[in-house]
């Protein structure tokens, strides 16, 4: 990391703010000598230290899978209905993963066009089928998780919507019932993804005005806009050997026929799931902490003796691509890529879901049932001091994605307490001398850097 931030200040474009703390904070996650809490238990005495954790939501591994597990047991608890859901993805075309990634006006625009294109269909079928007159207002619910990343660690921002599979539907007595639609056909798939790249190409005609936009961000964020640009296209940002191919492992290609190419049109990609049953709680659960999943996996992520890191993909390319090989820097590179901007929500909410969603509290399941069904009652106000659900602690988390109990006593069996968290650098010290533990954190590696670069580059053309 010290070789990349000499690198970086070398050429006068140092690592924006954000991203260095992103860094910083990972390099902290989890050491003992930089604060912990202990916990202990009175029947047997046993004791145990806790490290602090970073809390960031770019690339750490065990603080995003806590975020993960905790929005999908939140969701599924207190947002999602016992209704079928589905899930719907929409990919778009390089040139827009690039101005989406920064740019949050332009990301609300393609959300926007996707959740209400799709909002549209589900009540027109609903319509058609005779579930709601012309008259009668049907909604649809639906929650979004923005994703950055590929499976080969690339910048490819896109959406993971799950979306009720039907509409509720209310009658002139404000009484709410939910009625499921069809699954689409592969044409109607298609036929939404058309007006979705319509209403996304006419915000663009209109943009094209201001088309400073880009050149804009390049100027203030060059760094960023380098690795952003060299992300999306595989290729290296920065050093000897920047804007070329990064190293791949091919086999031979894959065999069979995928329909990808019948759904996408003009380089956006609609992908549609199979459904999620109203009793499957637990499988919606799974559902939505994939949808929620951290960028990297420790399984698919190995080292060499050389000190590459090389990058297995979930499943080989149409051209039989396999893995893919980074130098450290190129793999650091690729996790700048993927720190989101600060203040961006990475989950949105829409329809009878949204917060604000008039019909919100007769949907959602309430904390005093516990029990995720749709009412049937008319809409009523919300309760003064009506209770709220409560985070789920980090333990309660453990046990509910692994089964572990992380606050039972490995020798009685007892729940153990925590004692207090201890922050002075002496305290911790002489806590964790008298435990015969390494009192320092692990000393970083010494920059390496040589000069071999005189400038970035982030002027790409995306045709190649």
């Amino acid at each position: 990391m010290a070789t990349f931030l000499d690198q970086c200040e070398a050429l006068g474009r140092p690592v924006p703010e954000f991203v260095k703390k992103e860094f910083e904070a990972y390099l902290r996650c989890g050491i003992l000598a930089h604060g912990f809490a202990r916990v202990y238990c009175a029947d047997c005495r046993y004791d145990r230290l806790v490290a602090f954790s970073c809390k960031k939501r770019g690339f750490c591994g065990s603080c995003m899978a806590r975020r993960m597990s905790e929005t999908a047991a939140y969701l599924v608890e207190a947002v999602v209905p016992e209704i079928p859901t589905r899930q719907w993805v929409l990919s778009v075309p390089a040139p827009l993963r690039f101005l989406i990634a920064y740019d949050n006006e332009a990301l609300k625009v393609v959300l926007d066009a996707f959740i209400k294109t799709v909002s549209s269909w589900l009540r027109k079928k609903a319509k058609e089928d005779g579930a709601a007159s012309q008259r009668q207002r049907a909604y649809a619910g639906a929650v979004t998780f923005i994703q950055r990343f590929g499976s080969a660690l690339n910048l490819n921002t896109h959406m993971h919507t799950v979306f009720s599979d039907g509409v509720f539907v209310e009658n002139a007595s404000g009484f709410v019932t939910f009625h499921r639609t069809p699954a689409p056909t592969l044409e109607e798939i298609r036929a939404i993804t058309e007006k979705i790249v319509r209403k996304v190409h006419r915000w663009l005609e209109k943009q094209a005005e201001e088309a400073g936009d880009a050149e804009t961000f390049a100027e203030k964020e060059p760094l960023l806009a380098a690795c952003y640009g060299a992300s999306i296209r595989y290729l290296t940002a920065l050093g000897s050997q920047a804007w070329q191919p990064l190293m791949r492992v091919f086999s031979t290609p894959p065999e069979g026929k995928s329909d990808r190419d019948e759904r996408t049109v003009a380089g956006f990609n609609l992908h549609v799931s199979i459904p999620i049953e109203a009793h499957d709680r637990r499988g919606l659960e799974r559902q939505l902490r994939y949808m929620g999943r951290p960028p990297l996996s420790e399984e698919r992520l190995t080292k060499t003796a050389d000190g590459r890191i090389v990058v297995r993909l979930k499943s080989a390319w149409g051209d039989g691509t396999t893995h893919q090989i980074l130098q450290p820097l190129e793999f650091i590179e690729r996790l700048v890529a993927l720190v989101p901007p600060p203040r961006k929500n990475q989950v949105r909410y829409h329809g009878v879901f949204a917060p604000n969603a008039s019909l919100r509290e007769e949907i959602v399941p309430t904390p005093e049932s516990g029990e995720p069904q749709p009412k049937t009652a008319p809409v009523e106000a919300a309760k003064p001091g009506h209770p709220t659900r409560k985070r789920l602690g980090w333990a309660k988390l453990m046990a509910r994605v692994f089964g572990i109990d992380v606050i039972e006593c490995p020798r009685c069996k007892s729940k153990l307490q925590v004692l207090s968290f201890i922050t002075e650098p002496d305290v911790i010290k002489n806590i964790l001398k008298s435990l015969g533990m390494a009192t320092a954190p692990p000393e970083m590696a010494r920059s390496g850097f040589k000069s071999e670069q005189t400038d970035f580059v982030y002027d790409y053309d995306y045709a190649q």
